[in-house]
Parts: C-alpha cells; sequence; structure tokens
C-alpha cells in the first residue's frame, strides 16, 4: 500500500457545524506524543522550568493546533540529557516505531537532549526515516519546514546546549567541593533518625526512629547478625529508610534488608560526625553516581547531635572489620581449594538411568602425583538400579574427545564442499548462476526506462494520444517496479548465502585448530557439548550444542538453483 506524503498528512481538516454542534474529530490528525524532561541539577528545586509548566505549555501547544492530537505525555523528571539512557525516551521510541506516535512536541530542543551529535542525529536522520514529525515550540522548530532542517540555527542550539551542560556539571562540582570543605550540610533528605533544623542550619534527632537506630547497635555489640537484626526490625514494623545513601524513612518498602542495615551501621553520622564525598559523578560526561571508599571521605567531626554514643559506634565498627576479615580469609581459602583438582565435566554429566547429575570424587595413592578421577551416580539403592554406578574420569575425557574430533573432521570436510559450491564454474557456480540472473534484471530495468524515455518522446512529437501514453505509461512503471523487486529479492538471497557461508567458514577455520589435537581440551568441551550421558555399561551420549548451519546453507544455495 502506498504511504500517504507527509504534506498531506499535515494538511488542516475542515470542520462542519451541524445544529450547533462541532464534526467529529479528523481522521488525519497526527497522534502526537508530549516529551518532558527535568535535568538532574535541577530535580527538586523550585525554578519556572517545572514538569508542570512544561506540560502545560506543550498540552496548550498542541490543544491549539488542528493537525494534532495528543496521544501521551512522557516525561523524564530528574534525568540528564547529555544521553538518551531515559526510561520514558525509551517507551517514547517504542511508540514511534509501532506508528502509536507519528509527532512529537517539546518546549525546546535542550529539553530533547543536550548532546549535539546525538541530537542532531535524531532530527536529521532518524526521525525522517520514520516519518516522524518533531516540533520545539520555543525554538520555533518544526521539521516538516524545509528551511528548519537547513538552516544553522539548530545545530548551533544543539552545540550550545552540549556546552551548557558541561559548564553546569563542573559549576556543580565546584560548589560540591566548596561545601564540603565548609561542612555544610546538604539541602536533601536528612539520614535516617534525623530531622533538619532549618534555623541552625543541622541536624536534629528524631526520637521516632532514633531509638531504632540505637537499638540496631546494642544488637550489633550483642553478637546478632545483620539478618537477625532485619527480622526484629521487620517484627517491631520499624518504618524502612530509603536505601542507598538516602537512608531515610519511608521508602514504601516493608521489609529491612541487610545491605540497609550495613550501610546505617558504617554511618559516621550516628555518632555527630558527618561524611562528604560518599558518592562522585560526571553529569556531562553521562557517568552515573557511583560510590567511593571509606577512606575517600572527607568526615567533619562534632558537627551535630550523636545518637549513640561514640565509643559503642567505634566497637561496632571494630566488629564489622572484622567480619568483614573473616570473609575475605573464607573467600582466600575458598579459593585455594579451587586450585585442587576441579569436575572438568561439572553440570554436564549425567547417569543414563535416572538421568541425575552424576557426583564427582578424586583421590591418588601413595606415591601417585596426579590423582584420579570418577565420576558415580548417587541414587539410593532401594530407588534405582544405577547405585553406585561409575565410570573413570579419563575414559569420558578420552570417549569425549575422540567423538568431539570426528564432529570437527566432519565440519572441515563440509567447509570444502561449501568452497566448491561457491567458488564452481558454470552452472555449478553459485555466485556466478546469481550474477547472471542480477546483471540480467538491472538491464530489463534499464531498458523499461528506455521505454519510459521514448514513450514521452513519442507522445510529445504527437506520434500516440494521451491516453495511450498514460495506459502504457502505468504498464511501464508496473514492469519496473516488479524487476527492482526482483532485483532486491536476489540481491538479499545473495547476501544470505554469503553470509550463511561466511558462518560456515569461520566456524571450520575455528574448528580447524583443534584437528590435530587430541589432549583433553576442557574449554573446547564447555564450547560444544551441552550433555553427557553414561550408560550402564558405560557407553556414552554425548548431546553437542553446536546447530547445524551447512544444512542452512545448503536450504539457501537449493533455493538460489532452483530460482527461475
Amino acid at each position: 500500500m502506498a504511504r500517504k506524503s507527509r504534506k498531506k498528512m499535515n494538511q488542516i481538516p475542515e470542520t462542519n457545524m451541524v445544529m450547533g454542534l462541532a464534526a467529529e474529530e479528523p481522521e488525519n490528525m497526527l497522534p502526537t506524543g508530549a516529551y518532558i524532561r527535568l535535568s538532574i541539577e535541577n530535580s527538586g528545586h523550585d525554578t519556572d522550568d517545572t514538569v508542570q509548566s512544561q506540560i502545560a505549555m506543550v498540552h496548550d501547544y498542541i490543544r491549539r493546533q488542528p493537525d494534532l492530537k495528543l496521544a501521551d505525555t512522557y516525561v523524564d523528571n530528574g534525568y540528564t540529557g547529555t544521553n538518551f539512557d531515559r526510561p520514558e525516551f525509551e517507551r517514547l521510541m517504542q511508540d514511534v516505531r509501532s506508528w502509536k506516535i507519528q509527532c512529537i512536541v517539546v518546549k525546546d530542543l535542550s529539553r530533547f537532549g543536550r548532546d549535539y551529535l546525538e541530537t542532531g542525529y535524531y532530527l536529521e536522520t532518524i526521525f525522517p526515516k520514520l516519518n516522524v514529525r518533531f516540533i520545539a515550540i520555543n525554538d520555533d522548530f518544526d521539521s516538516t519546514r524545509p528551511e528548519d532542517l537547513e538552516k544553522l540555527a539548530v545545530p548551533i542550539k544543539n552545540i550550545v546546549n552540549n556546552f551548557y551542560a558541561k559548564e553546569v556539571s563542573k559549576k556543580l562540582v565546584t560548589v560540591q567541593e566548596l561545601k564540603r570543605q565548609r561542612g555544610d550540610l546538604p539541602n536533601g533528605t536528612p539520614p535516617y533518625g534525623y530531622v533538619h533544623d532549618e534555623e541552625k542550619q543541622t541536624f536534629v534527632v528524631n526520637e521516632n526512629t532514633a531509638g531504632y537506630v540505637r537499638a540496631m547497635f546494642q544488637w550489633m555489640r550483642m553478637g546478632l547478625t545483620k539478618a537477625e537484626i532485619a527480622r526484629r526490625l521487620d517484627f517491631l514494623q520499624a518504618p524502612v529508610p530509603r536505601g542507598k545513601n538516602h537512608e531515610a524513612e519511608g521508602s514504601g518498602r516493608t521489609k529491612w534488608h541487610v545491605s540497609s542495615i550495613g550501610r546505617l551501621l558504617q554511618n559516621p553520622v550516628f555518632a555527630g560526625d558527618f561524611a562528604y564525598g560518599k558518592t562522585k559523578c560526571a553529569l556531562y560526561k553521562g557517568i552515573k553516581t557511583t560510590n567511593v571508599g571509606q577512606d575517600e571521605w572527607v568526615i567533619h567531626r562534632n558537627r551535630h547531635e550523636a545518637v549513640v554514643l561514640r565509643s559503642d559506634f567505634e566497637e561496632v565498627q571494630e566488629q564489622l572489620r572484622q567480619s568483614r576479615a573473616k570473609h575475605q580469609k573464607e573467600h582466600r581459602s575458598q579459593a585455594e581449594k579451587n586450585t585442587e583438582p576441579q569436575n572438568p565435566f561439572r553440570g554436564i554429566i549425567f547417569c543414563g538411568c535416572c538421568r541425575k547429575h552424576m557426583s564427582y570424587a578424586h583421590w591418588s595413592y601413595s606415591g601417585e602425583k596426579n590423582p584420579r578421577g570418577i565420576f558415580y551416580c548417587n541414587s539410593k539403592k532401594w530407588e534405582n538400579r544405577c547405585a553406585n554406578h561409575n565410570v573413570q574420569e579419563n575414559l569420558v575425557k578420552i570417549m569425549v574427545m575422540d567423538q568431539m574430533h570426528l564432529l570437527i573432521k566432519a565440519a572441515c570436510d563440509r567447509k570444502k564442499t561449501v568452497m566448491r559450491l561457491l567458488k564452481g564454474s558454470g552452472k555449478d557456480g553459485v555466485w556466478k548462476s546469481l550474477d547472471k540472473k542480477m546483471d540480467s534484471t538491472s538491464n530489463r530495468i534499464r531498458q523499461a526506462g528506455d521505454r519510459l524515455d521514448s514513450l514521452y518522446m513519442d507522445y510529445s512529437d504527437g506520434v500516440i494520444d494521451k491516453e495511450e501514453y498514460q495506459y502504457m505509461k502505468e504498464h511501464f512503471i508496473a514492469e519496473k517496479q516488479e524487476l527492482e523487486e526482483k532485483l532486491a529479492d536476489l540481491s538479499n538471497k545473495r547476501s544470505a548465502i554469503e553470509r550463511k557461508a561466511k558462518g560456515c567458514l569461520e566456524k571450520a577455520e575455528h574448528l580447524e585448530q583443534y584437528m590435530d589435537r587430541r589432549d583433553f581440551d576442557a574449554a573446547l568441551v564447555k564450547e560444544m557439548v551441552e550433555a553427557i550421558y553414561v550408560g550402564l555399561d558405560n557407553t556414552l551420549e554425548i548431546r553437542f550444542r553446536c546447530t547445524d548451519v551447512y544444512q542452512e546453507l545448503f536450504d539457501c544455495l537449493e533455493a538460489a538453483e532452483n530460482e527461475e
């Protein structure tokens, strides 16, 4: 079906009044998405450019346009404009690709994005290909007007927006560093167990939640685990913190997490100190907020009233340090165990009788350097007849490698067949046959074009009348379009064969390096083997991961050869 032109789709519909009633909504109005973004540096501040003001402005503009109708509103509140990794923008683009949205309206270009390269790419490439109209109200930009896309103001504004984002980010970093040096408290949400004292610019203990903080430290000193502390707080229905670095109550969650307990117990705010620089980010580079190690924190001591005694706080910190050291020791011990002989077929070897995973064990006799391995079925005697069914590790390795070697040899042999088919001569050469068909089709397309040109000359010279000219013109145009579609189909088939052939050759070349290897290769087994089933007589059934890419190629070659 022919696609409607943008010009036709954007025509202003006529309205009729029948007995004082407005006519129905015109069918050719564009479904429009209102996109709203408030940058991260403005989030939570009172400014003229709020989410509500943007929504009101964009909605009012759409309502006043006779060729637009509001379909949905997309709001990214608190997201930087230096990249397009925003949830509502991604939802907007999904609706654009599914034709739910055919026009996008924003307050100005900076609300859409501040990266001039990506913004320009959307305006000049993506939206025109998707046949999407784009309007920036304050910048008087409408993508349906060719002069707007051609004029220099758009890329200049995009560059300015990008530089503005960088400058704002740098200034924010400078301001934050100055506040850190002075010891100013942040304007955001106070920590769990505290409230803001606006007059004195300090934290004041919130007795509604401070008691739970004191209980945490007391329970920790008593030797309770963080998981047990979380269970007790859930039982007491203590307000749950928000998590991460915003440990204030009222998150909406109903359960305490062990991670929240750990962060609260390490926070020096409860001893009367305040730590700056717990996180860092680079807005203009699009780098998200990341946590910083405690050794890099800047701590101002005795900044406000403490919730717990400093001696209790330090005692808990020592407990946490010892706990971390214990976990690190256990981790090193586990790493040392991992150096011992490991199950080479872990997760992929099964008993062929009961189809359960086989267990692995190894031992060594006196004087032997290399331990011996064995796989055995761990079923109970009264459950399955395969109880204590076992097979030696070395036997499985040999049999698996032999089967893999046969598979590799077959793949390499089929590589020769593929190359012979692709590089053959005469009617056996697939490339030559396809190229011949494509050349023939291209010549017919050129001939159809020449006939159209000569037809027009005949009409101009009066050889044929207008009716004959129109009839023959439509015939030749249809013939040319059919030939162009055929040429595109041949080109696609050639590309598909080339792509599949390349995959086959790459797979064969990858496997060729293992052709002469007989030693066991654990990495190759993991790559190629999906499952191994060991029968009661120690026969093996091996299921390989690889798909038959050769058969897919041969099917494509057969279809190409049968193409008329």
